[in-house]
């Protein structure tokens, strides 16, 4: 993974309702490069959002070896 995806999934961890408002911040991207970012993690099955865009949350799925 990249640093970026990596510092994305620290930020989920830290609070799984955070925003892409949020994570722009926090990861100090772009718009278009967190959206980029999320689905490139979704694709591989590490996150996922739950529930509706407002109300919901990031889950990470953590895989064991």
């Amino acid at each position: 993974l990249t640093d970026n995806r990596v510092n994305i999934i620290r930020a989920i961890h830290k609070n799984s309702k955070v925003s892409k408002r949020e994570l722009e911040e926090i990861v100090e991207l772009s718009a278009t490069a967190i959206d980029n970012n999320l689905n490139a993690l979704k694709d591989r099955g590490l996150i996922e959002r739950m529930g509706s865009a407002k109300g919901g949350h990031w889950k990470i799925n953590y895989i064991l070896p």
